[in-house]
């Protein structure tokens, strides 16, 4: 039976971790901050040379992709966390199950996805004139969901792979995302992809 408490206390720690982390701070909510900024300016410059719709499609783009960077990257590196200071095996010998550890890292990659996206959201609409809000508040929940979805997926099953090859291949972590950055249409419609890949 799942407990709720056990999650908690996850939770808590993935907390502590974060809050003193200046790493984990600066991958998650220093890089989204930067990368806004650079593509605001680069959708400013477009919106003086093509239609401004097309211009903000490309910060629209990288302020959705977001989700899946920090959610997928807070799932892994927080597991590595875990194994970098030995105490992945520590947890195991409680009665934390390996779904309510699961779990604990979903909702923790949510709750920071949510922070940073949050922000990063704010910083777009009063920066850059991007109206967010316009875009229905239904519609946004969905986008938010599908990329969560797609980010779990894939940091599922780059901590299996971690779990199964050992940290040789921890760098998976933080840069395997990028492979999907041009295949998940964030910057441009699907039907721009190549016919096999759509």
């Amino acid at each position: 039976m799942i407990s709720w408490r056990r999650i908690r206390a996850m939770l808590l720690q993935e907390y502590y971790i974060t809050r003193r982390s200046l790493e984990v701070i600066i991958d998650l909510y220093f890089f989204s901050i930067v990368a806004i900024l650079a593509f605001g300016m680069l959708s400013l410059f477009l919106a003086g040379t093509i239609k401004t719709s097309q211009a903000y499609y490309l910060l629209l783009g990288l302020t959705l992709w977001e989700v899946v960077r920090i959610t997928q990257y807070s799932m892994t590196v927080s597991s590595l966390w875990n194994v970098w200071s030995h105490n992945l095996s520590n947890m195991f010998v409680t009665p934390l199950s390996l779904t309510e550890y699961l779990l604990a890292q979903m909702l923790s990659s949510v709750g920071k996805s949510l922070t940073a996206v949050g922000a990063v959201g704010v910083m777009v609409t009063v920066l850059f004139h991007l109206d967010l809000p316009a875009l229905g508040a239904v519609d946004l929940a969905m986008y938010f969901l599908a990329l969560t979805i797609f980010a779990w997926a894939l940091g599922l099953a780059l901590l299996g792979l971690i779990f199964c090859f050992g940290t040789r291949i921890q760098a998976l972590a933080w840069g395997v995302v990028f492979i999907f950055q041009p295949l998940c249409a964030a910057f441009f419609p699907v039907k721009n992809l190549p016919a096999v890949i759509q």
